[in-house]
């Protein structure tokens, strides 16, 4: 068995690309257990070097932990068809970029849970793949939805009528805020369009943890940009307060210059509430004066509802070579009957569930029955008894854990159910002790 393994691993080693294999283990954590030797050639890292680097607390670790968190997504999420490159840092501090491709499968022999991933090195600058050749997954409709725009609804409508009037207005800047999922980012890059883009220098930042956040010297690139600049941040309130003094002193630099600069960005809340924590700078704030916009959620979008699934279906049943691209009026109905409590992102992973499992020529919604229970059914807390904060938490997140069979990952586990991260719940359980 032992020259077998070798066997194999020299194999995986004269591969020309970088494959990095992960073992799926307790509580559904995926800790890197191999890497091909391309990690040298890319990365400046023995193989051995960077298995060890990502069990310990640093840039290696975190960009690993993203990286798992981006399969997650792709796996069992909307995300999974909007792909995004991930970020690795090599030895000597450069940043790399790469697109990713993954299978996860059970082996023979042990019964291991494993995943192999697929690093294509790629062109951020210019939004190229390096490596031309990357296999087709037959998992899942590769459909962008990041360009799905609806606006068929009345409340829609109103919300959009309003941000065109702000596009018109040369000196405002826009914030669209409302739920996760609602189309916040689709509706910001429509407002774009509106825009003469022969005059306008578009710099685009996104604060969500890992996704693109702007280095020192994309800072220092802003502040000496051209006469005219428009910033698309997406999550603005994820910013650090670093960040929003950098924001700050960026906009001061470029009105010294007599710049031009405005800014288009999305928020799940509205910032008077953070700048009332203390959460958010009030003199960026103020400073900036965003005409605020509120996307609806899709529970008052019926219209939209309908109009998105026949997008996606039209696109997914391109993708998977399939004899429909329309649904019947009845699942259309079904689908607009549900209250989407994580809209956009939960319609599409519920479409993209019903055309893998689609029949033949005919379109069936998929829908997953809700499960009702007692979050503690037998456990019952003493009028006088006060539990610790962390006691409270730790009891929580075990009953979260067995409702979901142990099951962090996906749409029906645990990190879904909490709306966190996979990896910002796992280090909740080990911090707590919970197994």
């Amino acid at each position: 068995m032992a020259s077998n393994n070798a066997f194999w691993r020299e194999v995986i080693d004269y591969l020309p690309k970088l494959v990095l294999v992960f073992r799926i283990v307790e509580n559904e954590h995926a800790q890197l257990i191999f890497c091909n030797n391309e990690i040298r050639n890319q990365l400046g890292y023995s193989a051995r070097e960077y298995v060890l680097a990502s069990e310990e607390e640093g840039k290696v670790k975190q960009e690993i932990e993203q990286l798992v968190d981006e399969v997650a997504k792709r796996s069992h999420d909307v995300d999974s068809i909007t792909p995004r490159p991930c970020k690795l840092t090599d030895k000597e501090g450069q940043l790399h970029h790469y697109n990713i491709d993954f299978r996860l499968y059970r082996t023979k022999s042990g019964g291991a849970q494993l995943i192999n991933v697929e690093l294509i090195p790629f062109d951020e600058e210019h939004g190229e793949q390096q490596v031309n050749e990357t296999k087709e997954s037959t998992e899942a409709p590769v459909v962008d939805t990041s360009n799905f725009f609806v606006c068929e609804s009345q409340a829609m409508q109103s919300a959009w009528n309003t941000i065109k009037q702000v596009c018109r207005q040369t000196d405002r800047h826009l914030l669209l805020r409302g739920e996760t999922g609602v189309g916040k980012k689709a509706a910001a890059e429509q407002a774009l369009r509106l825009l003469d883009p022969e005059k306008l220098e578009v710099i685009r930042w996104n604060f969500d943890e890992g996704s693109g956040k702007p280095e020192k010297k994309d800072w220092e690139e802003a502040k000496e940009a051209g006469a005219q600049v428009l910033i698309r941040i997406q999550h603005v309130d994820k910013m650090d307060q670093q960040e929003q003094e950098a924001l700050l002193e960026l906009l001061k630099r470029r009105g010294e210059r007599q710049g031009k600069t405005r800014i288009f960005a999305t928020s799940r809340i509205g910032l008077d509430n953070l700048v009332e924590e203390g959460a958010f700078n009030a003199g960026l704030y103020y400073k900036i004066g965003f005409q605020s916009v509120l996307i609806p959620p899709l529970r008052h979008r019926k219209e939209d509802v309908r109009e998105a699934t026949l997008q996606f279906v039209r696109h997914a049943a391109k993708s998977l070579q399939l004899s429909f691209d329309n649904v019947p009026d009845k699942e259309l109905k079904k689908l607009e009957s549900q209250s989407w409590d994580r809209n956009f992102h939960q319609l599409y992973s519920v479409l993209r569930r019903s055309m893998l499992e689609a029949d033949g020529d005919r379109f069936k919604v998929r829908l997953k029955e809700k499960k009702k229970f007692q979050l503690f059914p037998e456990q019952q807390i003493a009028e006088d008894e006060v539990l610790g904060f962390d006691e409270m938490n730790r009891r929580y997140l075990e009953r979260i854990l067995q409702l979901t069979d142990g099951k962090i990952y996906g749409d029906d586990g645990a990190a879904a159910l909490l709306d966190l991260k996979p990896t910002t719940l796992q280090s909740k359980l080990k911090r707590l002790g919970i197994k």
